[in-house]
């Protein structure tokens, strides 16, 4: 049975419910912004699409105790805003030891997009469940 991470929008930190104890499982680090904010280097670098009313998205999943990270079983993402929901495929990219998780994501200027990332952690028997929201403006 699949034990549920689910992180605090506060703390920034995902914790593994057990029946037993709670443990820490990993740091869920993410950034969103305009895609016109990147440079031409590091959108071509990323592999993101860089124009108006665009955004985009990085997350990991870090071990707090090796500082590599945890890879994705399936990794999409639901965008929700005022157009409704957007269920992405998030690419994987390699930077060192971490995997992370990228994607373009339309965005309503000046409005709050909501962000949804349900996915199994591979090699353990954790779920990531990390919900966020950002208010996105265009330049």
């Amino acid at each position: 049975m699949k034990k549920q991470v689910f992180t605090s929008l506060f703390a920034g930190s995902l914790i593994l419910a057990s029946n037993s104890a709670l443990a820490e499982v990993c740091k869920v680090k993410t950034y969103v912004s305009a895609s016109e904010e990147l440079s031409e280097h590091v959108a071509d670098l990323y592999g993101f699409e860089r124009k108006p009313s665009l955004g985009y998205l990085t997350i990991t999943c870090v071990d707090p105790v090796t500082f590599g990270s945890y890879q994705f079983e399936e990794p999409k993402i639901t965008v929700s805003g005022s157009d409704g929901n957007l269920v992405l495929d998030m690419r994987e990219f390699y930077e060192g030891m971490r995997i992370m998780y990228t994607a373009n994501f339309p965005f309503t200027h000046g409005e709050v997009t909501r962000f949804s990332v349900i996915t199994d952690l591979k090699e353990t028997d954790a779920q990531l469940n990390h919900q966020f929201e950002q208010r996105l403006f265009n330049r």
